[in-house]
């Protein structure tokens, strides 16, 4: 019988599992994060970027060279996911933190120098087939969420890693300004006309953001679907706001091997009503004293 990743629980724990799963990423290697450097913007696309964020809540760019393998990366959450691991354990990795660490320069012009990371993160895998799709419509947050003006404290960062489509489950918005109760306290319901709905496909690489309180949702895939839909999410927001989540990262460096565990399994339990705990990994969160989280 092969063993598979979900077998190994107990070892779960050890750098050297996650290393000998991927030996061609890397875990906690101060040398690799070393190589790797910010993706800088040019004044007037930063300036675009942010005017798309007030007016319609969302924007999407290509940000170009990313210095790593984009399809590597998609291959790999494929990878675990076939052996019945959720997705969201790529975040063991430097290369999915990195990610959104050579983001800054975007993230510290829309929420300040000071910005965080949140303790929010995930990853989806949604194979060709009508039983696959993404979240369901919600705001992240909501109107809390904006000051004035619908200036963003928080927001969410999501990358593709293989081309979105609307037949593998694109991300849906309902743009901000077409949005009748966006930035009310009004805003857990919903009154929109259905064709103002926006479908974003995008090719592998595209970092959408959103603030926290634009309706979304992911699309449900189809038989007809030439690939999974496979991509990554990590939330962030101002530092000089309270706290939306905790722990709050810090911005420049990535969090160490025993911190990335903790967070994996916060997530696990923070969606686990979308995801019910299998026995393996309910013995991996109470291998880390969170049974009780």
């Amino acid at each position: 019988m092969t063993t598979t990743a979900l077998d190994q629980c107990a070892r779960w724990n050890d750098p050297a599992f996650w290393q000998d799963l991927a030996p061609n990423l890397h875990v906690c290697d101060p040398a690799f994060i070393g190589t790797q450097s910010q993706i800088t913007y040019g004044a007037d696309v930063l300036k675009t970027l942010q005017a798309d964020l007030l007016e319609e809540g969302y924007t999407r760019f290509e940000p170009g060279d990313w210095n790593t393998d984009i399809a590597a990366l998609a291959d790999f959450i494929g990878t675990v996911h076939g052996q019945g691991l959720l997705p969201v354990f790529a975040f063991i990795y430097d290369e999915y933190w990195l990610l959104f660490f050579k983001q800054r320069a975007f993230l510290a012009h829309i929420l300040g120098e000071d910005y965080r990371a949140l303790p929010d993160f995930w990853a989806w895998c949604l194979p060709p087939g009508k039983d696959s799709a993404g979240f369901a419509a919600h705001r992240d947050r909501g109107h809390v969420s904006l000051f004035p003006g619908n200036r963003p404290k928080s927001l969410t960062l999501w990358i593709a890693l293989t081309e979105a489509t609307a037949e593998n489950g694109c991300i849906y918005v309902l743009p901000a300004d077409r949005d009748k109760t966006y930035g009310t306290p009004n805003d857990g319901t919903w009154s929109f006309e259905h064709n103002d709905i926006r479908a974003l496909p995008c090719a592998a690489g595209t970092v959408m953001c959103w603030n926290q309180a634009l309706l979304h949702w992911g699309g449900r895939s189809s038989k007809r679907a030439q690939g999974p839909r496979i991509s990554v999410s990590v939330e962030f927001q101002r530092g000089d706001v309270p706290a939306f989540n905790k722990p709050l990262l810090p911005n420049d460096g990535l969090p160490p091997f025993d911190l990335r565990l903790k967070l994996i399994a916060l997530q696990i339990l923070q969606y686990k009503h979308l995801y019910p705990l299998s026995p393996e990994l309910e013995a991996f969160i109470m291998s880390l004293g969170m049974g009780g989280a």
